[in-house]
């Protein structure tokens, strides 16, 4: 398992920094085409921060959907076909309605934990 997580980690780096890599470079341009009196009334150290934390966060989304939930969804296809082949369809059934009701709880948990009680 190790091995085949610094396989796909390997694969897919280039893909991951290409992105994010071009992303950088659009937002490198607009702030450079930005006019002088937008520059001389921001202050641009806490501009370079602030995008700098949002190609933290767009490498991090990418590394998560690329990296995590593809191979994920992949390998949930590939047991829900062992078990349609090995077992009933019944069987297959109740663990992909078991694992959509563990997915539906697991995000209604997140989202109420994380909730702003100051918008209720």
């Amino acid at each position: 398992m190790a091995v085949l997580t610094q396989w796909r980690d390997g694969l897919f780096a280039r893909v991951a920094m290409h992105a994010v890599r071009r992303l950088a470079y659009r937002t490198f341009v607009h702030m450079h085409e930005l006019s002088l009196r937008f520059h001389l009334e921001r202050k641009t150290g806490g501009l370079t921060r602030v995008l700098e934390r949002g190609r933290t966060g767009i490498e991090t989304i990418v590394r998560m959907v690329i990296l995590q939930l593809a191979p994920t969804v992949v390998e949930v296809a590939l047991l829900t076909a062992v078990l349609l082949w090995q077992f009933d369809w019944r069987y297959v059934g109740v663990i992909l309605i078991t694992v959509v009701v563990f997915m539906y709880y697991t995000y209604n948990r997140d989202r109420m934990a994380n909730r702003d009680p100051s918008q209720e």
